[in-house]
């Protein structure tokens, strides 16, 4: 299968992005992940993910037809949360490589999805996040950050961890069992180093008398989004 199919399909999903049905939706995933597959060279593969994430991003209501539990359950989410995720996030650390868009545009994706958990999909996608190869990426981040102060300066990255920090704080606002507490266990603890930081400190002590001034992306992550956690 070429390029040309995933092509096809991008372009009827932006086309027919507001009355899009189920059944066109797996489809074009069955075409994406075969399309994925047939790729052997990482550039492409990583042109074709950022591809098809602006694609799926133009679907209304904050992609909310993607969470179908047969669309959630579909090997194309496996594919993008490896690859355009875990598989990112490990290789900037072993690489020190520049963040790529598509990681952000991924967990916004992923985050979108987050906001429209109810009893029908909250199961099919806590399979599909917690997955502890993603919690340890995540996880080795928060834990850069609050020790060593490292990637504040890369706001690709720090918007990429707001939204999984979201994305599990989304989910943990639904049922959870004691196994799904377990695993998710390490990101509290990450994200208690973090707020007790030097690094939180100084950005406290930074803010206007009145807080008048607009945040930073790194400022945010931590008096904004981190906060949350403190939260049960």
């Amino acid at each position: 299968m070429s390029n040309t199919a995933v092509d096809e399909h991008c372009k009827s999903i932006q086309k027919h992005a507001a009355n899009i049905s189920i059944e066109q939706l797996k489809t074009s995933f069955d075409v994406f992940t075969v399309g994925f597959k047939e790729i052997d060279i990482p550039d492409t593969k990583s042109a074709l993910i950022e591809k098809i994430l602006v694609t799926l991003a133009n679907l209304p209501h904050r992609n909310k037809i993607l969470l179908n539990s047969e669309l959630v359950k579909h090997e194309f989410f496996i594919i993008l949360r490896d690859n355009a995720i875990i598989h990112e996030l490990h290789r900037k650390q072993a690489e020190e490589s520049v963040t790529q868009k598509f990681v952000l545009d991924a967990t916004i994706l992923f985050m979108n999805l987050s906001y429209n958990i109810d009893d029908s999909n909250v199961d099919e996608l806590k399979s599909l996040l917690f997955s502890k190869p993603l919690i340890d990426e995540l996880v080795y981040c928060l834990q850069e950050i609050g020790t060593n102060g490292k990637y504040l300066n890369d706001s690709q990255l720090l918007r990429s961890v707001r939204s999984l920090l979201t994305i599990f704080k989304n989910i943990i606002n639904n049922h959870m069992t004691a196994y799904d507490y377990s695993l998710i266990a390490p990101i509290f603890s990450a994200v208690t180093q973090c707020l007790c930081s030097p690094y939180a400190i100084g950005m406290i002590k930074s803010l206007d008398q009145h807080f008048y001034q607009k945040l930073d992306n790194s400022q945010t992550l931590f008096l904004h989004t981190m906060p949350r956690y403190l939260q049960w």
